[in-house]
């Protein structure tokens, strides 16, 4: 599990205008995502266009009562080899987002 949250919170880190915390006995993250930067309006969306684009799933925020549309949860609980090419295509679909 140590090496799945690194690849997630160095991953997540490497994305620019995502900032996140290292989880310490959680098995997911929530990062902050940067509104002004992404143009985020509605963080729902925002997972729904990464599935629909990348095939990866997110929830939102706001999913769990977080009062606005800036962060969502990343669970790393897939293996490892797994894990890290979902990374990169989370990186790669906030390299061109904006709502």
């Amino acid at each position: 599990m140590y090496e799945q949250r690194d690849i997630a919170f160095k991953g997540l880190n490497e994305i620019e205008g995502i900032s996140c915390v290292k989880p310490k006995g959680a098995l997911y993250a929530f990062p902050k995502v940067d509104v002004k930067r992404f143009n985020i309006k509605n963080d729902e969306r925002m997972v729904l266009d990464l599935l629909k684009e990348e095939k990866i799933l997110l929830v939102h925020g706001r999913a769990f009562n977080w009062p606005s549309a800036d962060h969502f949860r990343l669970v790393f609980l897939p293996h490892k080899d797994d894990l890290q090419p979902a990374m990169d295509r989370v990186k790669r679909f906030f390299e061109h987002y904006s709502q």
